[in-house]
């Protein structure tokens, strides 16, 4: 259960089965890979599915497929046209790595499992998903 201080901070997706996809998110200031400068940046962590999301071999219904992505163009709209303007920064695993460069992110060379997603990737990744889901503006 999350504390109601922080359910602000939660933002999941879900259907009648059940939790698909969850992330906390902060507003967080400080330095972020590329710039040099401190500004504010969107924290996402974790970022995760449920197990049975991630079995090989297993098929899943649309209303499922898809959820974590769905979950994280929510999380970036909330930001785009803020002073945070979809700046996003993470930190990763191996095995979803792949699923944010899909995103936009991109490795910061300075610290192997953080990525970042830069506004003008967050743009074009909401701009996608906004025209996947018949809602483009």
């Amino acid at each position: 259960m999350i504390d109601s201080d922080e359910a602000s901070l939660f933002r999941g997706v879900r259907d009648e089965s059940g939790l698909q996809a969850g992330a906390i998110v902060s507003r967080q200031y400080g330095v972020i890979y590329p710039d040099i400068e401190q500004r504010e940046y969107l924290s996402v962590d974790p970022f995760t599915t449920p197990p049975w999301n991630c079995l090989e071999g297993v098929t899943f219904s649309k209303t499922i497929k898809g959820a974590a992505t769905w979950l994280m163009a929510d999380i970036i709209l909330e930001v785009i046209n803020t002073n945070i303007e979809g700046v996003t920064k993470l930190l990763t695993i191996d095995r979803a790595r792949s699923f944010y460069e899909k995103i936009g992110f991109q490795p910061n060379p300075d610290f192997d499992r953080e990525m970042i997603l830069s506004k003008e990737a967050a743009r074009l990744f909401v701009q996608n998903q906004l025209r996947i889901r018949g809602t483009a503006q």
